[in-house]
């Protein structure tokens, strides 16, 4: 069962992934502006924790 449904049902999101309905970047980031604007973004996304800052 999804979690989540956001921008009327132009995407779904569950514990370990979202899906956008519509093909593309312009999609995807309306998807996540949505998701920021209904401070939705930390039960869609989750966290890979803090970017390591060491040369490689």
């Amino acid at each position: 069962m999804p979690r989540g449904e956001c921008l009327d049902g132009s995407c779904v999101y569950y514990w370990d992934g979202l899906i956008v309905r519509g093909p593309g970047i312009p999609a995807m980031v309306r998807v996540i502006d949505d998701l920021v604007a209904a401070d939705d973004y930390e039960s869609a996304l989750r966290s890979l924790g803090p970017e390591d800052d060491r040369d490689t």
